[in-house]
């Protein structure tokens, strides 16, 4: 959103608020925007906090910035479906066809008030950004590395809620998030699970190899407490802290992990990615995705996988281009310009006929 505001100011005159999405209502009220930007209405305060936009006269933009969808319930969840909120939304910019196309499906969203654009997070990937990540030596040196010349597997996890006060993550996403009590035990179980899959996985490959580096990066939403013991047991082990993800995809020589947004970070780098499919996926992942990486069930498997690309095994024709379908479909294009293209389309939202001073002064009034 940073990167959108920035865009929005240089190439559009266009002044922005940045805030979180707390105390919107009081802040709607101090700055009187003529747009209010979210980045979902998944929760059910932020549906209502753009029903209260909307009843000001300012219009309401939505622009995701984290959570891969893979099916056509969970797209249309972003712009409010539980809670009827869709109509609240002036414009949804969209990662990609897919995204679009789920909206626009059944009618929930009429084509004028979709946009596809790409995702701002992954401009980093592609000049003038990528120039922004450190130097592999500056950037290891810094998460204390014992032998920092050594090869690196990343562990990005996608556990985020199993190891928190499990009633009140029920309470939530059942009474603020619309999701059914099957729905979140279901998560919450699977989560439990994978935690205790991937970490019994990534201590045993440490203590198999203490040649290997493994960074241990948590999930922005997830709690560090269970991750920490874990690098007390084996000196190759380290976490990596509350950093953006690119500098740790960028310098990793394999990605370990499982039905995350990561792992097509780590394609847009041209990483090798190791999916431990170690028990059933408990959400949606599609065969396109799933066919991006390297697919292991066992610990022998994930051995003999990372073995293989430290040691040079290039990544698979077929992987490549299962990579750049989903690619395509999923995230529109990697060329560093979806926060332009974003910001072109919130400004053109500003401007007549469909926004003009009549418009501003009404919403003035109110």
């Amino acid at each position: 959103h940073a990167l959108v505001a920035h865009h929005l100011q240089r190439r559009h005159g266009v002044e922005t608020v940045p805030t979180n999405g707390y105390g919107i209502e009081r802040k709607l009220l101090l700055h009187r925007p003529d747009a209010l930007v979210m980045d979902h209405h998944c929760w059910n305060f932020k549906a209502e906090q753009a029903r209260l936009a909307r009843s000001l006269g300012m219009k309401v933009v939505v622009l995701p910035t984290e959570g891969l969808v893979q099916d056509y319930e969970g797209a249309r969840v972003v712009v409010g479906s539980k809670h009827h909120a869709a109509d609240t939304v002036d414009l949804f910019l969209s990662w990609g066809a897919y995204q679009r196309q789920a909206v626009l499906h059944e009618g929930l969203m009429d084509e004028t008030r979709a946009d596809v654009v790409g995702c701002s997070r992954f401009d980093f990937y592609r000049e003038p950004y990528i120039r922004l990540i450190p130097s592999r030596g500056e950037f290891l040196g810094k998460l204390g590395l014992k032998n920092p010349d050594a090869p690196m597997i990343l562990w990005c996890t996608n556990t985020p809620y199993f190891a928190r006060d499990r009633k009140k993550i029920i309470t939530r996403y059942t009474q603020r998030a619309g999701y059914s009590l099957e729905q979140i035990t279901a998560l919450l179980d699977g989560e439990q699970r994978q935690f205790h899959e991937h970490s019994n996985l990534v201590m045993d490959l440490a203590r198999r190899h203490p040649d290997w580096n493994f960074v241990i990066k948590v999930h922005p939403a997830e709690w560090i407490n269970p991750y920490v013991p874990l690098t007390r047991q084996a000196s190759n082990v380290v976490l990596g802290y509350d950093a953006p993800i690119r500098g740790f995809l960028h310098h990793c020589d394999v990605l370990l992990q499982r039905n995350c947004t990561t792992s097509t970070e780590a394609w847009m780098l041209d990483k090798p990615v190791i999916d431990a499919e170690f028990s059933p996926s408990y959400y949606p992942v599609r065969a396109e995705f799933r066919a991006g990486s390297h697919l292991v069930r066992s610990f022998d498997e994930a051995e003999q996988a990372i073995a293989a690309y430290l040691a040079g095994m290039a990544i698979p024709a077929d992987q490549r281009q299962a990579r750049a379908g989903f690619i395509a479909e999923f995230y529109h294009q990697i060329d560093g310009r979806s926060a332009a293209r974003a910001a072109d389309a919130v400004a053109a939202l500003l401007r007549p006929p469909g926004y003009d001073d009549a418009a501003q002064r009404s919403k003035e009034q109110a």
